[in-house]
């Protein structure tokens, strides 16, 4: 229980915890995109669809 206090305290902290939840979000998002299109224009496409779209969705 004494090795894990340290790291604990590490990661409780919000700025670390709001960094890592971004980028923890970010890699499935992009790991996710690569499966889906399986080649350079269709990630293009998604990505720039996501892009478009993303204004909508947040003013909706």
């Amino acid at each position: 229980m004494a090795a894990a206090t340290p790291v604990h305290r590490f990661a409780t902290h919000p700025i670390i915890d709001s960094v890592s939840f971004y980028l923890s979000i970010s890699c499935k998002w992009l790991l996710f995109l690569f499966l889906f299109s399986r080649d350079l224009d269709g990630l293009v496409d998604i990505v720039l669809l996501t892009w478009v779209n993303e204004p909508r969705t947040e003013i909706v």
